[in-house]
């Protein structure tokens, strides 16, 4: 099959206004703001009752529509990745019902009957998925000339648990096209790694607790980190495998990476992780274990080990001491290597991206549009780069597609992150707290545009039944 250029011409983001300042929380629970800054960021926002991952997707689409001009009736396919879905059985068609509607009263084409509409689900990964899928799209006999992607999530944890801080909420949409304005995605060269990890983070749907809210996840906080980076690291020695090449070079020649994002530090102990394999590759490992009080022999043996995720399940040995050497090394290293020879390879943007927390399957997306974006707004041009782009999603999986800019970019990057942060409503404890436990008036700060949550169903008899169907309302562009 003919090798085609298809990739990203256009992204444009949508997060709810309702934001958790990150230091007046640490106030509410008595911790130290300086170490949530540094380890999570300063801020996250969630949906007002009103709102929830089909509102948000619908505006993030609608924008994207409407401010690039696309033909809606050229749109081929509309895929939706999330891990937040309301519906069991439909996903993105009821964004398609919702932009109809949209489209219709604002008096422009509809998306066609023939448009594809699949979900995508596998906890962060869902949108990767979903972009891999509409890059294949093209290969289709006769495809439309558009597809849009689109990566919408409510990330919530229990009041007062460790994961508490690293909530959030957004939706992107994103245009796909061949000879795309903006990046080429060469699936011919994209990593896959997969291995089922039982309870690092799960999100069941039937509960002993009735009353549960089921988008609340149940996560073990250190197994899933070590989950992340042993993962991660599976799926660069495939990447060294497939494509002959080490981790050291890999590493050397690679100008940019965008990584899953569950919180700040996450991504920073990822590539800190890298180095310190690649430094094995090399043999350099000994110098810095024996300056940093390393037993070299404890960590080798750590490195080396096979860990068996089932019977580390089974014993209930998750949250024991795991990697214990490796992560002292890691902590040890990253400060300097995030502040000197790395810093450029995983630090733009990082100001927007710590005001907006965890956004599971659209926060690689927003990691690479805050990167064009505070690369366009700095003058850095970023053609002939490499770029790599690192999504995870926990239970396990992780996926490396390499990432080419293309000429122009800055001219084509209609990019809406900063603008769509700029607006938000400062919650204090007592209204978070009621919006957390959904507790809050359904009109508590409903937007005054966009799409919004008109009403559940109730009535059920026999001749008609609505009961739990959500419905929607467009309140106009």
């Amino acid at each position: 099959m003919m090798q085609q250029n298809i990739g990203i011409s256009a992204l444009n983001c949508y997060f709810p206004n309702n934001k958790i300042d990150l230091k007046e929380w640490c106030q509410w629970r008595d911790i130290p703001f300086e170490k949530i800054k540094n380890v999570v960021g300063t801020g996250f926002r969630l949906p007002s009752p009103c709102e929830d991952i089909y509102t948000m997707a619908a505006n993030a689409s609608l924008n994207l529509i409407l401010e690039n001009k696309i033909d809606p009736s050229e749109i081929g396919l509309l895929s939706l990745g999330t891990e937040t879905s309301k519906d069991n059985a439909l996903g993105a068609i009821i964004i398609k019902g919702m932009l109809n509607t949209a489209l219709s009263e604002l008096g422009i084409k509809e998306l066609p009957r023939e448009c594809e509409v699949p979900e995508f689900k596998h906890a962060c990964l869902g949108g990767i998925y979903a972009l891999k899928n509409a890059v294949r799209y093209f290969y289709a006999p006769h495809p439309k000339k558009y597809a849009i992607v689109i990566a919408s999530d409510i990330a919530k944890y229990p009041l007062l648990s460790s994961g508490e801080s690293t909530q959030g909420s957004g939706a992107i949409a994103i245009l796909i096209e061949q000879n795309p304005k903006l990046l080429n995605i060469d699936l011919s060269q994209s990593v896959s790694s997969s291995d089922f990890r039982y309870i690092d983070f799960r999100k069941p749907l039937e509960k002993e607790d009735e009353n549960l809210d089921i988008h609340l996840a149940l996560v073990n906080g250190k197994f899933s980190s070590f989950c992340y980076l042993d993962e991660v690291r599976s799926a660069f020695n495939i990447m060294k495998s497939k494509h002959n090449v080490t981790l050291n070079e890999v590493l050397k020649i690679t100008d940019l990476f965008s990584f899953h994002r569950p919180f700040k530090r996450m991504p920073e102990n990822a590539l800190t992780y890298l180095y310190i394999l690649s430094l094995m590759e090399d043999e350099g490992i000994d110098i810095y274990c024996e300056d940093n009080g390393i037993d070299k022999e404890r960590f080798l043996k750590e490195l080396q080990h096979e860990h068996n995720f089932e019977k580390m399940v089974k014993e209930q040995s998750v949250n024991g001491p795991i990697q214990e050497e490796v992560n002292k090394l890691i902590s040890i290293i990253r400060p300097k290597l995030m502040a000197e020879s790395y810093k450029y390879k995983i630090g733009f943007g990082i100001e927007l991206l710590n005001e907006i927390g965890n956004t599971y399957s659209s926060s690689i997306f927003i990691n690479i549009l805050a990167t064009l974006e505070s690369c366009r707004n700095t003058n850095i041009d970023l053609v002939n780069k490499k770029w790599l782009a690192v999504g995870y999603g926990s239970g396990n999986a992780c996926e490396i597609l390499p990432l080419t800019i293309n000429e122009n970019w800055q001219h084509h990057l209609q990019s809406n992150l900063a603008s769509s942060l700029a607006t938000s409503n400062t919650l204090g404890q007592t209204d978070y707290e009621a919006l957390h436990k959904n507790t809050i008036d359904r009109n508590y700060h409903q937007p005054t545009k966009g799409f919004i949550i008109d009403r559940v169903g109730q009535t059920k008899n026999e001749s008609f039944e609505d009961q739990d169907i959500t419905f929607y309302k467009f309140l106009g562009a």
